[in-house]
């Protein structure tokens, strides 16, 4: 009996910890800038955990301009992403600032699990 239920807890322990592991997801934590901004040259998203950078993608797009209510999506190609040396972030650097206008950034990263996810985050300058 006491064999069984050595082996009982040890089930427990094990089987209620790895799951937890394997289960994690990365996601975004932060990201700037934030909501209102102006003079942006630099985006930064931080995620919960390691990604992996052959994996990691982001995009900024221009979804709208001060004066044009039908502005169509526009890639803002002058604008380039590298993962952070921490692993933790993806950063987004434009050699000038963006115009005035809202924003939308769209991601993607693989995590420690080896799901990928993507999300976005939207901000506005001006």
């Amino acid at each position: 009996m006491l064999r069984f239920l050595a082996r009982f807890v040890l089930a427990a322990m094990f089987g209620s910890t790895v799951p937890l592991a394997a289960s994690a997801q990365v996601r975004l934590v932060e990201a700037t800038p934030a909501a209102q901004a102006s003079a942006v040259t630099s985006i930064t998203l931080r995620f919960s955990e390691t990604i992996a950078p052959e994996s990691a993608s982001a995009a900024v797009v221009m979804t709208g301009m001060p004066g044009m209510s039908d502005h169509p999506d526009m890639k803002m190609a002058q604008v380039k992403a590298r993962v952070g040396d921490d692993r933790r972030s993806i950063l987004l650097t434009s050699p000038r600032p963006l115009p005035a206008g809202d924003y939308r950034v769209d991601w993607s990263a693989t995590g420690a699990d080896g799901q990928r996810v993507s999300g976005r985050h939207v901000f506005k300058v001006g």
